[in-house]
C-alpha cells in the first residue's frame, strides 16, 4: 500500500507539475510573509485540487485495497508445493545455493523468487517435490513477493487508464478486470490431493481424472 501511495502522489505530481511544484516562482512583490504563504497555497494548488481528484483518490484506494486482500487472502494455504511452485522455487534455490541450470525464460524472475526465499531465512535445500509438504520450510517469503508484484500491477493499471482516458470510472473498470479476471467461485483441487489419489472430487460437480 504504501508504494501504491507512492505512486499515486507521483502520478499527480508528473500530471500537474505546475500546481504540485514545491517550488514555485518568488514575485518581487512578495514582502508580506502570511500573504506571501497564503499566495505560495494558492499556486501550489495541491491542496484545493484534492476536492475535485477526491473519486481518483478513492477509487485508486478501494481498487488497491481490493487487489492486496484477494492476493493476499489465505495466501499460506495450500501448505505444500502446488503448480508452479515446483518450478520456480527449484529454480530460486538453484540461484540461492550459486548452482549452474539451463532457464529458458529470463532469470529475473527466478532471482526475485530467490532474493525473497533467501531474505526470509529460506536455505535452499528444498527440492520443491509435487504435492510435498513443507513442513518447516519457510516458503511465505516467496509467496508474499510474489503476490506482492501481483497486486502492485491493479495500481499501475489504474493509474496507466486515468492517463489515458481522464476519467476515474474508465479506471476504476479497468482496475476491476484485471482484480477479478481470473476469480473462480470454486477453487481447484488440491494439488497434495491430485498426487496421492486418481480421482479427486471437485464440490461434487466435477473431477479430476489422471
Amino acid at each position: 500500500m504504501v508504494s501504491g501511495l507512492l505512486l499515486y502522489f507521483a502520478f499527480i505530481c508528473y500530471a500537474q507539475p505546475a500546481a504540485c511544484s514545491l517550488f514555485p516562482p518568488k514575485r518581487a512583490s512578495e514582502t508580506n510573509m502570511p500573504q506571501k504563504m497564503k499566495r505560495l497555497q494558492s499556486e501550489w494548488g495541491c491542496v484545493s485540487r484534492w476536492k475535485d481528484k477526491l473519486p481518483e483518490f478513492l477509487g485508486f484506494m478501494v481498487c488497491s485495497l481490493l487487489s492486496y486482500i484477494t492476493r493476499f487472502y489465505k495466501l499460506s494455504e495450500p501448505d505444500h508445493v502446488c503448480w508452479d511452485e515446483t518450478h520456480f522455487g527449484l529454480m530460486g534455490s538453484f540461484y540461492i545455493n550459486r548452482t549452474f541450470f539451463f532457464d529458458v525464460h529470463p532469470p529475473l524472475g527466478k532471482m526475485l523468487i530467490g532474493a525473497a526465499g533467501h531474505m526470509s531465512g529460506y536455505d535452499g535445500s528444498f527440492l520443491f517435490p509435487p504435492g510435498d509438504n513443507y513442513g518447516d520450510v519457510k516458503y511465505m517469503g516467496m509467496r508474499i513477493m510474489c503476490a506482492t508484484l501481483g497486486a502492485s500491477i491493479v495500481p499501475l493499471v489504474y493509474l496507466t487508464v486515468l492517463e489515458w482516458s481522464l476519467s476515474w470510472s474508465a479506471a476504476s473498470i479497468t482496475a476491476m478486470m484485471v482484480i477479478f479476471g481470473e476469480y473462480q467461485p470454486l477453487p481447484p483441487p488440491a494439488c497434495g490431493a491430485i498426487a496421492e489419489k486418481p480421482t479427486v472430487q471437485y464440490r461434487t460437480t466435477h473431477s479430476v481424472i489422471l
